[in-house]
């Protein structure tokens, strides 16, 4: 028997991806921004010590782009590339579950070979 939790979950999973999609958007465009703004900083300094401290802050930022930001990223898109779609969910846990169930081995004849002449007709309509 599959749970109402479970059946939730595996519709649920095209709005996960979609929420770690934007996860990996949010942090390559706060990459982008910090870059440009310590590249800004630093073009900025003019005197010996305002360049002093723009290294030390581009250093800084660096270290946070590249340490939190980028893997967490790169750990998003991953998650993202290889969670399945609510169809392929679907196909790999429920309708295994249906078809291997009592219910479906319960089913009269008569009706299965409806079903089987249905979706010839439907198959053939769909070729013309």
């Amino acid at each position: 028997m599959i749970s109402w939790w479970t059946i939730y979950w595996i519709l649920s999973l095209d709005s996960i991806n979609n929420l770690l999609c934007l996860g990996v958007s949010v942090c390559f465009a706060a990459t982008i921004i910090i870059l440009l703004w310590v590249l800004f900083f630093h073009v900025t300094a003019c005197h010996p010590e305002e360049i002093k401290y723009a290294n030390i802050f581009l250093e800084k930022w660096h270290r946070v782009t590249l340490k939190i930001i980028l893997p967490v990223a790169i750990s998003l898109m991953l998650a993202a590339a290889f969670l399945p779609s609510s169809a392929q969910m679907a196909m790999i846990y429920v309708i295994p579950k249906i078809s291997n169930s009592t219910f479906a081995k319960t089913i009269p004849a008569k009706l299965e070979v409806l079903a089987n002449k249905e979706l010839d007709d439907l198959i053939k309509g769909s070729g013309k």
